[in-house]
């Protein structure tokens, strides 16, 4: 009598997965040498002559801090308003900007366009490694992520607030102590609103972090404290010279000083030009941000942060 063969584990077909492709050792020489060409592009890339002229009035503001020893709060340049308040939400930048212009002159703004920049390089692929970047060809999206960044690379705040923008997450995945990891957040929320109005960028980045935390009662817990966390570092905005009035600039331009004929001609402010970004690597990156996130959405699955 014969047996009907069992339909056993090993007789099912097995589904076929797909090779991993092939990667370089972090400790290779050939993944130095990459390493050290993509940041020597990035760093290449804001060497060019500067051109802006708000930087005079940052180093003045800068100047007018080291000589009085405090931040002023009323209006010492322009005589119809001279001794009215004028609030002034770039001042960290300005403090932090006026020695290497005191020690380098010219020199000292490069050195700042190029420490600034290759720390935001720095912060932004050590949060990639902690995601599992691997590989060279992620170094070419750092290259171009610096093309972008070049266009926005005069001696300004917002080199300053780049760096904020690109701590918070580094500090989000690479601080395990959640007590560290927590106070570095809010220090950093205190810099950021003391030097450019984008602050409200970090606690939002926090937010992002703490929505998709909910699957167990540890990550429910973790992403109640992110939360809090978020509501620390909106309330440490208001520590500044101006208390309120720096908070709620943002929302007043958004409500208020955008329809404002002076602010409507500042170029910075203008709707997107597509012409105005055909080589600077930006059609290029919000073309392959979408795709690359849907690529490694179906290989890892959705990351909502």
């Amino acid at each position: 009598m014969s047996r009907r063969p069992s339909r056993s584990s090993s007789s099912r077909p097995r589904p076929v997965v797909p090779p991993t492709p092939p990667t370089v050792a972090a400790t290779h020489p050939a993944y130095g040498l990459a390493c050290l060409a993509a940041f020597a592009c990035v760093i290449a890339s804001v060497m060019f002559r500067m051109y802006d002229l708000d930087v005079w009035q940052h180093l003045a503001f800068g100047r007018v801090m080291a000589s009085l020893g405090e931040v002023p709060r009323t209006q010492l340049w322009m005589w119809p308003e001279h001794g009215a308040g004028n609030a002034n939400p770039s001042w960290g930048f300005s403090w932090l900007l006026w020695p290497f212009w005191e020690l380098g002159g010219v020199w000292g703004l490069a050195a700042w366009r190029v420490l600034t920049t290759a720390l935001v390089g720095a912060l932004v692929w050590a949060t990639a490694r902690r995601l599992g970047t691997r590989g060279i060809p992620a170094l070419l999206v750092l290259v171009v992520c610096g093309l972008v960044i070049r266009t926005r690379s005069q001696a300004r705040p917002e080199t300053l607030a780049l760096v904020w923008l690109a701590a918070v997450p580094f500090v989000l995945h690479a601080v395990r102590h959640p007590a560290r990891r927590d106070a570095a957040l809010v220090a950093i929320a205190l810099a950021w609103a003391n030097s450019h109005l984008s602050w409200w960028w970090g606690p939002l980045l926090v937010l992002l972090h703490a929505l998709p935390l909910g699957r167990s009662a540890v990550t429910r817990r973790d992403g109640v404290r992110l939360a809090l966390v978020a509501l620390a570092m909106v309330a440490v905005a208001f520590v500044n010279p101006w208390g309120a009035e720096l908070v709620v600039r943002p929302w007043r331009f958004v409500s208020e000083w955008r329809h404002d004929p002076f602010l409507a001609g500042i170029s910075e402010l203008q709707p997107f030009d597509v012409g105005a970004n055909l080589t600077n690597g930006l059609l290029a990156l919000l073309v392959g941000w979408p795709l690359l996130a849907f690529v490694r959405a179906r290989r890892l699955g959705v990351d909502l942060a």
